[in-house]
């Protein structure tokens, strides 16, 4: 298991017995301060990034200043793959090479600033392509005050896995069955946290027409209350529901 400890990836293994939490420190020849890591992490399974760890980094600022994008081998050296100048980034995942699914964004890593309501595609060589939200889903079910998506987090929808959220205002895991998402497996997930203006909210995104099309579910909280996402995951395991 990976995770963030300020500015370095922490490495825990299979079984739990050990750890060590500064495993990769983000600097290089042209990084010498070890950036924040509150963006996101992802293990590449598409081979198209040499199934590394991709790493998205940022400040809780909400500043613009320029962000990394990392791939971290297996022996924990980065690499410095784009830098992107925005407000910060949160969530990652790689997209495989499929174009009838992932129209634009087959085979690329994506991230996303949900305070400026983009999407970032970066390809292999570093290149990065930016899509403003309102305007990449044309036609789609949107929500908020300038339409389009906050982007929180990302992940490909998995067959036969529940999704499970948090929603840290309540101190609660929420569930969704993978019965309702069996439709969708292979799909692209974007989750919206609830900040920023815009309530939270899951979009399963695909293409239609050549078009990208989200379509989007609400969460409340069972008393009514518009709830929270913070990152969320799917996992082949079954947690009772009350």
């Amino acid at each position: 298991m990976y995770l963030s400890r300020s500015n370095s990836v922490g490495q825990i293994s299979a079984d739990g017995t050990r750890s060590n939490l500064t495993w990769c420190m983000l600097t290089n020849s042209a990084v010498t301060n070890a950036e924040f890591l509150r963006g996101g992490l992802y293990v590449d399974d598409t081979g198209l990034f040499s199934n590394n760890l991709i790493v998205v980094t940022s400040d809780d600022t909400g500043a613009s200043a320029y962000r990394g994008v990392w791939m971290v081998d297996a022996q924990g050296h980065p690499r410095l793959l784009a830098q992107i100048l925005c407000s910060h980034l949160e969530g990652v995942v790689t997209l495989p090479n499929d174009v009838a699914r992932f129209g634009r964004l087959a085979g690329k890593i994506i991230t996303g600033d949900e305070q400026e309501l983009k999407l970032y595609a970066i390809d292999p060589d570093g290149a990065v392509t930016s899509y403003y939200t309102p305007n990449f889903f044309p036609g789609s079910i949107a929500f908020g005050p300038a339409g389009g998506i906050g982007p929180e987090d990302f992940d490909i929808i998995r067959t036969n896995q529940d999704l499970y959220a948090c929603d840290p205002d309540v101190g609660a895991i929420v569930k969704l069955p993978a019965s309702f998402l069996a439709p969708y497996a292979g799909d692209l997930l974007i989750t919206q946290a609830g900040e920023f203006n815009f309530a939270a909210a899951l979009f399963i995104v695909r293409w239609e027409c050549d078009n990208p099309v989200a379509t989007r579910i609400g969460y409340k909280r069972p008393n009514g209350d518009y709830g929270h996402f913070e990152h969320v995951t799917f996992a082949p395991i079954n947690i009772p529901t009350p």
